[in-house]
C-alpha cells in the first residue's frame, strides 16, 4: 500500500513541469496584488515629526517575487523547449512606447529630490513591463487571467462587505488589511449627519484604490454572464454591492463612462429590461445597507473640504510644472511638495495631486505625460481595430476590454494611485496585458 501511494505521489511529481510552475505563480500572483503583504526597504522622512510616508518610501511585495517566479519558470521552459509557441512582443508602436517612457523615467532620475527613491521607481516600471510582455504571450489564456481576477476582486468584496457592516478592520492584517475604525485618525470617513461612516478598504491602501479594483472586477464579469450565468450573477451581485458602498465618486463617475462607451461602441442595442434590473438592484442594495443618507451626501459633493484640498493639490502641481517641465523625478513629488506651497501641511496631507496624468507630467516631465496618454490611445484603437473584425463573442469580450481601459483612465483624472501605488499600477499593467493579448489573438 505504501509503495502505491509513493509510486502515485511520484507520477504526479513528476506531471510538474515548469510551464505549470510559471502558471501558478502568475495565478497566485493576480490572487495576491491586492494583498499589502510587503516589507518596507526604504523610507523618506517628509515631515519634521518623523511620519512614515509610503509614497516616499520603496516596498518589496509577496507579488514581486510571485510574479519572478513566474518568469523564471517561463524562461525555463522556453530553455527546455516545453514552451513550443513564438516568443512575441506584442504591438510594435506600444513597446516602443513603453521603452520609451522607461527611457524618459531613467532620465528624470538626473532632476530627482531622492535618486535612490527615483531609481527604485524606475526599476518597479521595468517590472510591470516585463509583466505586460509574459502576459501577452501564449504562457495563460485570457480567459484564465479573467478568471482569476474575479476570484481575487471577489475576496476584497467579501472583506470590504464586513469592513462596512462591523465599521471596522476583521483582524485580516497578517494579510495587509489596514488598522480601520471611526475613531481611528487619517482612516476615510464620510459623515453623515452627526454620524462618521467609515469606507471600507478591502486590504488596499485606500477605498479608492478598492473601488478602481471593483470597477474592473465589475466590467470583466460582464463577460461571463452568458457563458457562466450561475457563477457570474451572485459574483457580480456582491462586486456592486462593495463598490457602492467605497463611496468612490471618481470610480463611479468612471463607470458610467465605461458603461456608456461600452454600448456605444457593441453592435447589439441596449435591452431596457436589463437597465431597468440593474436600477432596482442597485436601490435594493441601498436600501438593504440603510445608504440613502450617505449615498445622496457623498454624490452631491457636500464634502466642500476634499474638494478644496483636491484644487489645493492641482495648484501645486501646475506651478511645479511651469517650473520643471522635465520633471523633478519620479517618485519625487510628495518629497518636493513643501516647497511649492507656502500652507502648512498636516502629516496626512503629504500624498501626490490626485490626478495621474498631473503627477507624471510634474514627475517624469511633459513629454513623459504625452508618451502615457499615447500608450492609452494605441490602445484602445488597436482594441477597437481588433474588435470590429472579431466574431460575436470575442467582439463583446473587445468592447468591455475598452470599457475597462477608459475606466482606468477616467479614474486617472481623479486619482493618482495607478502610478503611484503598487497595486494600482498593477492593476493598469494587467489591464495593459489583458488588452494586448486580445490585440495579439
Amino acid at each position: 500500500m505504501f509503495q502505491k501511494k509513493l509510486k502515485k505521489l511520484k507520477s504526479q511529481i513528476s506531471e510538474i513541469t515548469p510551464l505549470k510552475l510559471s502558471r501558478f505563480f502568475i495565478y497566485a500572483f493576480i490572487i495576491c496584488l491586492p494583498f499589502q503583504i510587503n516589507v518596507v526597504t526604504y523610507t523618506t522622512f517628509v515631515f519634521e515629526g518623523g511620519n512614515f510616508n509610503p509614497f516616499t518610501s520603496v516596498f518589496i511585495h509577496l507579488s514581486d517575487f510571485l510574479f519572478l517566479f513566474a518568469f523564471i519558470f517561463w524562461a525555463v521552459s522556453i530553455f527546455t523547449r516545453e514552451f513550443k509557441e513564438k516568443i512575441t512582443y506584442g504591438n510594435p508602436l506600444v513597446l516602443i512606447l513603453f521603452f520609451v517612457f522607461l527611457i524618459a523615467a531613467e532620465v528624470s532620475v538626473l532632476f530627482a529630490y531622492d535618486q535612490f527613491l527615483a531609481f527604485s521607481l524606475v526599476i518597479r516600471m521595468f517590472e510591470f513591463m516585463l509583466l505586460y510582455s509574459f502576459l501577452i504571450n501564449k504562457v495563460v489564456r485570457l480567459e484564465s487571467l479573467i478568471n482569476f481576477f474575479l476570484i481575487s476582486v471577489v475576496i476584497q468584496a467579501v472583506i470590504a462587505i464586513f469592513q462596512y457592516i462591523f465599521q471596522s478592520s476583521i483582524g485580516l492584517g497578517f494579510l495587509g488589511e489596514s488598522q480601520i475604525g471611526p475613531d481611528v485618525e487619517g482612516v476615510a470617513k464620510i459623515d453623515v449627519g452627526e454620524d462618521k461612516v467609515i469606507r471600507p478598504y478591502g486590504t488596499l491602501p485606500h477605498p479608492n484604490v478598492l473601488a478602481g479594483f471593483l470597477m474592473t472586477g465589475i466590467i470583466l464579469c460582464l463577460h461571463k454572464l452568458k457563458s457562466k450565468v450561475h457563477f457570474a450573477l451572485p459574483v457580480l451581485i456582491v462586486l456592486v454591492a462593495a463598490f457602492i458602498l467605497a463611496f468612490s465618486r471618481g470610480a463611479f463617475l468612471a463607470i458610467l463612462v465605461a458603461a456608456m462607451i461600452y454600448y456605444s461602441i457593441k453592435d447589439t442595442k441596449l435591452n431596457f429590461k436589463y437597465l431597468i434590473l440593474i436600477a432596482v438592484g442597485l436601490f435594493f442594495i441601498i436600501v438593504l445597507f440603510n445608504l440613502e443618507q450617505t449615498f445622496f451626501s457623498r454624490m452631491i459633493f457636500s464634502d466642500a473640504a476634499s474638494f478644496n484640498e483636491r484644487v489645493m493639490y492641482f495648484n501645486i502641481s501646475k506651478y511645479m510644472m511651469y517650473l520643471n517641465p522635465f520633471g523633478i523625478g519620479i517618485g519625487n513629488f510628495t518629497l518636493a511638495l513643501p516647497e511649492y506651497t507656502s500652507m502648512s501641511l498636516e502629516p496626512w496631507q503629504f500624498q501626490p495631486v490626485h490626478n495621474t496624468y498631473m503627477l507624471i507630467m510634474n514627475e517624469v516631465g511633459i513629454h513623459g505625460a504625452v508618451i502615457f496618454l499615447g500608450i492609452f490611445g494605441t490602445f484602445a484603437v488597436k482594441l477597437f481595430t481588433k474588435m470590429k473584425k472579431a466574431i460575436k463573442s470575442e467582439h463583446i469580450l473587445g468592447a468591455l476590454l475598452i470599457a475597462a481601459l477608459v475606466g482606468i483612465f477616467v479614474v486617472g483624472l481623479f486619482d493618482h494611485y495607478t502610478f503611484s501605488l503598487y497595486p494600482g499600477l498593477g492593476l493598469l499593467f494587467l489591464i495593459f496585458g489583458m488588452s494586448g493579448k486580445y490585440i495579439k489573438m
